[in-house]
Formats: structure tokens, C-alpha cells, sequence
């Protein structure tokens, strides 16, 4: 994907601090990345046909699995916890342009205030980048793992 995120670490605000209005430690835990690592993150991403339009495309992973999750939180939240590694630095990336940096466990003790439904669609990265995770804005849920 992009070598070296470090050097794209911006100071400038994105719109994020909202997120996070009773959870101010959050902001601790967060890189707030420039707007040239988010467009080539996106770059990378559709070049490789990785991403489509709000989804991943299936057939670019050795194992990929899509489930609808119609506010069943629970469920998502179980399946979060499932992975490993929970200090592993994660690329977080929506759509509308914004694009940090945190920890896999910051984002599992806090994805529903990262990840909106019916408004957000957001990607997460692991930083070796061997899977992605989708969560779109219709409350869909898909894992690729094994990009080939």
C-alpha cells in the first residue's frame, strides 16, 4: 500500500473530535493522516481492484466473508474481538476523505463511534496489510483476508 504512514501524519484537524465528545481519550490513540496518504490509499486500493464502489470485490482474497449485520451489533462486536494482535497499528479510511492511524484495540473498544451506519463506510487495514474489513454504510460487514 504506502510505506512509511509516519510521514504523512498530519497536525491538521480532521472532523473526528465529534466521535468522541464523552470519550476524549480516544483522540489520544488516533494519527490523523493527510489528505495525500488518504488519495494514495484510494489509489492503490481501486488500481488493484481491491475496492469497489462501497464494497470489496470477493475474488481479489484467498478467504473473504459478507454478512449483513442489520444493527446487530453484538454480532459485530464478537467478530471484532475474534482477531488477534490487538496492538497491531490499523489504517482506518472513510469515504468522505478522512484517514488516521490507531491501534486494532482502540478500534474494537470503540467501533461504533469510528463506524456510523447509513452514513459511513469505512475500511480498516491491518499494517501489514493482509486484510481489510469493510463495514458499509447498509450495515454490511465483509472480511478479505490474503490479498492475491
Amino acid at each position: 500500500m504506502i510505506d512509511n504512514l509516519d510521514k504523512y501524519v498530519s497536525s491538521d484537524n480532521l472532523d473526528i473530535n465529534w466521535r468522541f465528545e464523552d470519550k476524549k481519550e480516544v483522540l489520544t490513540q488516533i494519527k490523523i493522516l493527510d489528505r495525500k496518504a488518504y488519495d494514495l490509499i484510494w489509489e492503490k486500493l481501486f488500481n488493484d481492484n481491491i475496492v469497489g464502489k462501497f464494497t470489496l470485490n470477493g475474488d481479489r482474497f484467498k478467504t473473504f466473508e459478507s454478512k449483513d449485520f442489520n444493527n446487530d451489533y453484538n454480532w459485530t462486536t464478537a467478530r471484532l474481538q475474534e482477531f488477534k494482535n490487538k496492538e497491531d497499528e490499523i489504517i482506518l479510511v472513510w469515504a468522505d476523505g478522512q484517514a488516521i492511524l490507531t491501534n486494532l484495540q482502540t478500534f474494537i473498544d470503540n467501533w461504533d463511534d469510528f463506524y456510523y451506519p447509513s452514513s459511513d463506510d469505512l475500511l480498516i487495514i491491518n499494517n501489514k496489510r493482509d486484510w481489510i474489513i469493510n463495514l458499509a454504510h447498509y450495515e454490511c460487514f465483509q472480511f478479505g483476508q490474503g490479498i492475491g
